[in-house]
């Protein structure tokens, strides 16, 4: 009971720092914070890639998951 508790909190921090991570890379790329810069194609491109970052982090996070999960079941 108590693994699975632990592995329940495991999975609400790494969702929720990639979900921040996504949140945050669409606040940059809507340019939400209102910043001037010369290069705004480069602001933006950053804010699109931290959005791409984090939902290949939520995807890998989760197979990787899984996997384990199988493993420990056989």
């Amino acid at each position: 009971m108590e693994e699975q508790s632990t592995s329940l909190l495991q999975d609400i921090i790494n969702y929720g720092i990639r979900l921040i991570i996504i949140v945050f890379g669409g606040l940059i790329l809507f340019n939400v914070f209102n910043v001037q810069t010369q290069d705004m194609i480069t602001f933006r491109v950053i804010g699109a890639l931290m959005i791409i970052f984090g939902a290949y982090r939520i995807y890998s996070y989760h197979i990787a998951r899984n996997r384990f999960s199988n493993k420990r079941r056989r």
